[in-house]
């Protein structure tokens, strides 16, 4: 089995790796490129998780990345392996490079959803190794991945912060000035945290992949140190610094034996910031305190979440943003000594159901002195409800019954949660009964293109109250063909693929609620459908075609092999592999298959028509089905699988061509006059190429409608027998 996982994953990444990658006009030289524009190489210095190899040793043509087909290929794991943590580690040092030519969008898009692809597939292969297991690998990469997300998103704030800033004071507008002053300031800090973590992050992706990402980490601190030397230089133009100088009385501290500090706050001249109210911050608490005539001060600091191993309490002065001061900060030694709070809560009723809310209120406090801004967190069943705040001693708030909480005795759990910390935990518990509650299924469902249905329906309460967050099996004449989950207000629409047999023929859509692990009774629902059946490509007003015709799912179509190899079908799908898995299925099914010609072309002995025709049929049937979970770019994938698998035998080049390559081989291919309307599927042709590669090189920036739009064009384009003679045919 994981052999024929590795193969699948070799296919995948000979597509991915291989003839995606734009040659020729297309100009795809990065994953980085946007629709329309001609691609160029990631700008920055030369790195070893970016290099650009050349493939002849003329200079001239670049390979993106390791080709695992030039590998041992068949189950080769450590290639297969070893390529794909090249990937990862080109992504993290692009979407780095990219940080620092401020390329915040490009960056996002080296990062988004094909990291995912390739880290599922690296933890398949890498496995549990040495002492890293499969699951702290993918953690780390995956921090790895966020974390630089999250440096995306701060240096594009820093530099619109610096933008508005230098507006502001074009503008003469000095307190906004301040305001945006303080603003990087704050950011540069962040900056300085976040790039701490992600280089202690990338060392460990070094352990785990063997890359050498070195280079990135420089790149990471460059930009950690632009933004530090930026923000004190505007900080230095604009702002006063001030000193903070704390005393502590007594270093042993508890609640009920609060720290008291005494300070001063002065300007680094000397200069007391005196008779003013000023706001300073003693571990997470705020206090605002007046200032004397010599900006002397004073308070009192009870410690509630200070943890108990904390040794030094930080204290800071915090301007406020408009101020012409800068804050400072210093620390105060300290041991933290634990009490034990009292917690009283009201009683809630007895018996409750599904919608009901549930005042919980108390009060929580120490030898009679209130607490104050501490969570309270409430469970029912052990599922946390939420956490309620804690004000001057008290808490109170109306929590309603989630569904997910089973029925029966429940045991309601009002707590402060702490471990460790100068409170203690505490918690009360009640029994409460949950009652189940009736439930209500509605159903309709239409055909949709004669290819498939859409199932439209609500779960509610016999009260009419909506569910939702629930599963729903949807059933075709009592054969279960998905599910779906019901939105907030109890609603669900979902479109499923069908191939009718026959015009009139009657099936029956049902739908399932069986409630398991909720307190909500099952119920169900079913409606008939009167199907039509729609003209193929080859039999107007017949079957036949690409989501046209036949059984829901016949036996020889893709789905159905799929289905009797899930983990490969995930492997392979999840890759975008679609135009090969019919090619994989065989391969873990027949020794002596046809695989991949000597020129990286897939040959399948003399397929018939009948057998294409499936094939395309479950391409699109797949498309639909990612269409319906908002993949847009998977659907896209699939639906031009299907229309280049359609115009092969036009072409017929015997060669491996990229989408950009294809196109042109099809203009080359005969005679194409205006008289055949061949001018309308050169231009569907090209206008699917162009949403492919925006699709597969751009992720994010097509939409689900227009991918709706795409799988249509493609299905018309497919139905185009000879290539492409239906000029009368309305382009999309």
């Amino acid at each position: 089995m994981k052999r024929l996982v590795v193969a699948s994953l070799v296919i995948a990444v000979m597509v991915a790796g291989f003839p995606m990658v734009g040659s020729g006009d297309s100009g795809m030289a990065t994953e980085t490129d946007t629709a329309g524009e001609q691609s160029a190489d990631l700008p920055g210095p030369s790195s070893a998780v970016l290099q650009l190899n050349d493939t002849d040793g003329s200079g001239n043509e670049t390979e993106r990345h390791r080709n695992p087909d030039d590998r041992d290929g068949e189950g080769d794991e450590g290639a297969l392996g070893s390529w794909l943590s090249g990937r990862l580690a080109d992504k993290l040092g692009g979407g780095a490079i990219q940080i620092s030519e401020g390329q915040y969008e490009l960056a996002r898009n080296v990062l988004g959803d094909d990291y995912d692809k390739r880290l599922e597939q690296f933890i398949e292969v890498a496995g549990d190794a040495g002492n890293t297991t499969a699951e702290e690998k993918e953690e780390t990469l995956r921090s790895a991945r966020d974390k630089e997300e999250e440096l995306i998103d701060l240096r594009q704030e820093f530099e619109e912060t610096r933008a508005a800033y230098e507006e502001a004071v074009e503008n003469g507008n000095t307190e906004r000035a301040r305001e945006l002053a303080r603003e990087l300031v704050a950011l540069a800090d962040r900056i300085e945290d976040v790039s701490a973590d992600l280089k202690e992050l990338l060392a460990g992706v070094e352990s785990i992949t063997g890359e050498d990402l070195s280079e990135v980490q420089t790149t990471v601190e460059q930009l950690q140190n632009e933004s530090t030397a930026e923000a004190s230089e505007i900080a230095t133009r604009v702002f006063e610094s001030t000193e903070l100088s704390v005393d502590i009385a007594n270093e042993r501290l508890s609640f009920l034996d609060p720290a008291v500090l005494t300070g001063q706050i002065q300007t680094v001249d000397g200069e007391p910031l005196a008779d003013e109210e000023i706001r300073l911050t003693v571990g997470n608490k705020t206090h605002r305190v007046e200032t004397g005539p010599d900006g002397e001060f004073s308070l009192e600091h009870r410690p509630t979440d200070l943890p108990l191993s904390t040794d030094t309490l930080p204290v800071a002065y915090v301007p406020e943003p408009n101020s012409i001061y800068l804050g400072d900060e210093t620390n105060v030694d300290v041991t933290v000594m634990q009490v034990e709070p009292t917690l009283d809560v009201q009683s809630v009723p007895e018996r409750v159901s599904f919608g009901e809310t549930v005042t919980v209120s108390g009060d929580l406090s120490v030898e009679g002195i209130p607490v104050d801004g501490v969570p309270i967190a409430v469970t029912l069943g052990g599922e946390r409800l939420g956490t309620i705040p804690v004000s001057d001693g008290s808490f109170e708030r109306a929590i309603e019954i989630p569904a997910s909480v089973p029925a029966g005795e429940q045991e309601l759990s009002v707590s402060l949660p702490f471990a460790e910390r100068a409170l203690a935990g505490v918690e009360e518990t009640q029994t409460v009964v949950i009652e189940e509650t009736n439930t209500s299924l509605s159903v309709t469902a239409t055909q949709l293109n004669g290819s498939a249905l859409q199932v439209n329906g609500a779960l509610t309460t016999s009260d009419g109250l909506g569910v939702g967050g629930q599963s729903v099996d949807i059933t075709l004449d009592g054969e279960r063909i998905g599910t779906v989950r019901t939105q907030s207000d109890g609603s669900f629409a979902t479109i499923h693929p069908i191939m009718p047999d026959e015009g009139g023929e009657k099936v029956q859509v049902g739908t399932t609620f069986d409630g398991t692990g909720s307190n909500l009774r099952p119920s169900q629902a079913d409606t008939i459908v009167t199907l039509e059946l729609v003209a193929g490509p080859n039999e107007p007003g017949g079957s036949g075609g690409p989501g046209g015709s036949g059984s829901l799912v016949d036996d020889t179509s893709l789905l159905n092999v799929v289905g009797e190899n899930a983990l490969l079908a995930g492997a392979v799908l999840g890759a975008g592999v679609l135009g090969l898995v019919l090619i994989a299925a065989r391969l873990s099914r027949r020794p002596d298959n046809d695989g991949p010609g000597g020129d990286g072309t897939i040959r399948d002995p003399e397929p018939s028509a009948e057998r294409e025709t499936n094939v395309l049929d479950s391409l699109f049937d797949h498309a639909t089905t990612q269409l319906e979970s908002g993949d847009a770019e998977s659907a896209i994938e699939a639906s031009y699988s299907a229309v280049r698998r359609q115009f092969e035998a036009t072409i017929d080049t015997g060669q491996a061509l990229t989408h950009w390559e294809f196109y042109r081989a099809y203009l080359d291919a005969g005679d194409k006059s205006e008289e055949t309307g061949e001018s309308d599927t050169e231009d569907a042709l090209r206008d699917l190429t162009e949403t492919y590669e925006r699709a597969v090189y751009s992720p994010g920036t097509v939409q689900v409608d227009e991918a709706a739009r795409t799988v249509e064009r493609a299905r018309r384009l497919c139905a185009r027998t000879d290539g492409g003679v239906t000029p009368s045919e309305e382009k999309a």
